[in-house]
């Protein structure tokens, strides 16, 4: 693997974390070491840009959704600064109650950009 694949490998890595981390200052910390300033999410539900709004929809996610958590469905791949990550998204009991997808765009050593697929949302 090149050094660009296991940089991108770990941001990936970076922001599952981001999405699973209840404290709003760590989060915001590692937020920016991950994320570009502009970060542009696509979700089903909405568009975010910035990191701020960013950090309030994964506090309003933790919120709405108690005791979830992401984690990782098959390993994540990469190549040409693009990557994608396989997620299940529950409770302990259940850790599959949602599952999807993020693509990523990568820039400046960082995401620029992700789409989440969530599987069924559009059925």
């Amino acid at each position: 693997m090149s050094t660009t694949v296991i940089d991108e490998l770990r941001l990936i890595e970076q922001h599952l974390q981001i999405w699973n981390m209840p404290d709003d200052q760590a989060r915001k910390e590692l937020m920016e070491q991950t994320y570009s300033e502009d970060i542009w999410i696509v979700d089903p539900g909405t568009e975010l840009h910035g990191q701020d709004a960013v950090a309030d929809f994964v506090n309003t996610l933790q919120v709405n959704h108690p005791g979830f958590e992401f984690s990782i469905d098959k390993p994540s791949e990469v190549h040409h600064d693009t990557g994608i990550l396989y997620w299940l998204y529950g409770r302990p009991e259940r850790p599959d109650e949602i599952t999807g997808n993020d693509i990523f765009c990568f820039h400046g050593g960082k995401i620029c950009l992700m789409h989440v697929y969530i599987n069924g949302f559009t059925k």
